[in-house]
């Protein structure tokens, strides 16, 4: 969402692929994103579970 409304990067590779019907680089840039946030939530995870101990 940030990257539609003025933080930039991905979000505008997204709506740039939108715009150009570039479906297969926008398919891929969503990938990207939710791999990403799966990486970081599971780092955060294991730093929230290491402090814990």
């Amino acid at each position: 969402m940030l990257g539609l409304v003025g933080a930039g990067g991905i979000g505008l590779l997204i709506n740039q692929a939108i715009k150009s019907f570039r479906f297969d680089a926008m398919l891929t840039h969503i990938v990207i994103v939710l791999a990403l946030i799966i990486v970081v939530d599971q780092f955060s995870a294991w730093i929230r579970r290491r402090l814990a101990a």
